[in-house]
């Protein structure tokens, strides 16, 4: 990763729905995050939203998001991975 990370897990019945990790980044960093991502997953153009990009990513039910933002010149970035076959089967289960 390139350093330390934050981790956020959302779970639904001891089973990770959402996995997010978040981190400061310089330039380069975030650059080596996008093209681990899209050398997997194939490259998409930037959505743009004030100061704040995205790039998602869905494949078999799964979405990945790669997000960031520059405030006062820090530049913080995130990766999501939100398993919709999980949150479905918790929706359905719960009622």
């Amino acid at each position: 990763m390139g350093g330390s990370v934050n981790v956020w897990v959302s779970a639904m019945d001891s089973v990770a729905g959402i996995i997010t990790l978040s981190a400061d980044v310089e330039a380069d960093r975030l650059e080596r995050w996008r093209a681990a991502i899209e050398s997997r997953y194939g490259r998409v153009s930037p959505k743009v939203q004030g100061t704040q990009r995205m790039m998602q990513w869905v494949r078999r039910g799964r979405m990945v998001r790669l997000t960031w933002k520059t405030d006062r010149g820090d530049r913080v970035a995130s990766v999501s991975l939100v398993d919709g076959r999980v949150l479905d089967a918790w929706g359905r289960a719960s009622q």
